[in-house]
């Protein structure tokens, strides 16, 4: 706990990603791999295989994109560093470790990037109440600047989004709730969908070859694997299964298997690769 502390000291970060609790969100994340590694495997390696199936199908080789790289844990650094001219790993933070982890490829770089385009705008909202009273319904559900202008590039030949969609929701949405707010469930599950289906638009428009890798939906078992609860992962609102298609690669992800979690219950993820 301590070392987690200092590294949440330790760590860079604009005053309203902290208040959201993106870098303790993070840092947790780092510490249930540690304990859950084993359990993870799988998940990680068939990611990295989707990610570079997808990408051989690239028709360029310059840039190679790759939303929530997060601790590089699923991403398959060398192989994209190998396959393009340049590759930018884009997180909305990435930890002092993580840079110094790739700095043997001489052609990855880093951008921070909050690809939603909201989180600072809630901030302003909820400390400066009188200077943004609009409904949800009033919000970019998304930045519509397409990726390579954002990024400063001319155009991306391969685009990677990694267990990033049904993500997106969660920070600025329980920032919203923690913060008092008076919106109704309904306005924060119809914000939670414009941010998925904002992210799905924001994707097709950026890139040609476009990867995406993202849980379906979420399962608790008991200790014989027999499903006793489930929910979906991305709200019917938010994304349709026709929109997405038939996964390339579907498997499961063991993300929390007891006791971590719960006592005597696994939290499994059902996750899907897709070609967009």
């Amino acid at each position: 706990m301590l070392v987690e502390w200092l590294q949440y000291l330790a760590t860079p970060c604009p005053k309203h990603l902290r208040a959201m609790g993106y870098p303790q969100e993070i840092i947790a994340t780092q510490a249930r791999y540690r304990r859950c590694r084993e359990a993870w495997r799988p998940h990680l390696e068939n990611t990295k295989a989707f990610i570079l199936e997808s990408a051989a199908a690239a028709k360029g080789d310059r840039t190679a994109v790759v939303l929530g790289s997060g601790m590089l844990l699923d991403v398959p650094l060398a192989e994209l560093s190998q396959r393009f001219e340049q590759v930018i790993l884009v997180d909305i933070l990435h930890l002092p470790w993580v840079k110094f982890r790739a700095r043997r490829y001489p052609n990855v770089g880093f951008q921070e990037l909050d690809v939603t385009g909201v989180c600072e705008m809630l901030f302003e909202q909820v400390t400066q109440p009188q200077s943004g009273q609009g409904a949800f319904a009033d919000l970019p559900a998304i930045c519509p600047e397409p990726l390579p202008r954002r990024l400063g590039l001319s155009s991306i030949d391969f685009l990677a989004s990694v267990n990033l969609l049904s993500q997106l929701p969660i920070r600025p949405r329980a920032y919203l709730e923690k913060s008092g707010s008076s919106r109704s469930e309904q306005d924060l599950e119809a914000f939670s969908n414009k941010l998925i289906a904002g992210h799905l638009s924001l994707l097709k428009q950026s890139a040609e070859e476009i990867c995406l890798v993202a849980d379906l939906e979420r399962m608790i078992c008991d200790s014989d694997g027999t499903i006793v609860d489930r929910e979906t992962a991305l709200s019917a609102q938010g994304v349709s299964a026709q929109e997405l298609g038939k996964p390339g690669m579907e498997w499961n992800w063991d993300i929390s298997p007891r006791p971590e979690s719960y006592k005597e219950y696994d939290v499994c993820y059902r996750v899907g690769g897709f070609v967009l």
